[in-house]
């Protein structure tokens, strides 16, 4: 449940900055890549969180939650490789204001997806790691200074960004096991196994 609020944020912050970049590449960019690439990611997003609503109303066994974390993770893979596919196939239409802005956009981006992700591990670091090396590859040797830095410039903050969600998430789980501790504990009887009156 404690991503019921995340991940639509995590759709909700990939469509507004993936509209913000194509806006700036009207007219320098060909349309399937200003337009028809924020289409599909406005539906895919629109998609995705229209099913994470209809789940709020279904009770979730432990394998239908695995199946949706292991759903939202493929999804993350997918949409972490198109994205950075697209950044990148969108930057050389843009002057050099344009090119600042698709660096921008993709680190902004890979960050607020990876702070979405955090109660997912294994989509984090899927995020985490698709995100910086594309980032990191393309602009570490783009040939322009100023980008070269940021790229240099954005190892250490990605890297202390997966830290962080990897502690977040290692005291979540912590937290979940406690409760259900807990839970059974008020449940059942800890000598016999069986269940109490309050069950």
């Amino acid at each position: 449940r404690s991503s019921d609020l995340l991940v639509p944020l995590l759709y909700f912050t990939l469509v507004a900055n993936s509209w913000g970049l194509a806006v700036a590449f009207f007219g320098r960019a060909p349309a399937h890549l200003t337009i028809g690439v924020p289409v599909v990611f406005t539906v895919i997003s629109c998609i995705r969180v229209f099913m994470w609503q209809l789940r709020r109303r279904i009770q979730m066994t432990t394998k239908k939650i695995r199946r949706e974390q292991m759903r939202t993770t493929v999804t993350a893979v997918v949409l972490g490789c198109v994205v950075s596919s697209w950044s990148l196939a969108i930057f050389p239409y843009g002057d050099a204001y344009q090119k600042a802005h698709v660096a921008f956009y993709l680190s902004i981006t890979i960050l607020a997806c990876m702070l979405c992700l955090t109660h997912l591990r294994a989509a984090m670091l899927s995020v985490t790691v698709i995100g910086g090396a594309a980032f990191l590859g393309h602009f570490m040797f783009s040939g322009i200074l100023s980008l070269v830095i940021m790229a240099i410039s954005f190892f250490p903050v990605i890297i202390a960004t997966a830290v962080i969600g990897l502690i977040q998430n290692r005291d979540f789980a912590r937290m979940v096991e406690a409760r259900e501790r807990v839970s059974h504990m008020a449940h059942y009887d800890l000598l016999t196994g069986l269940p109490n009156r309050a069950s």
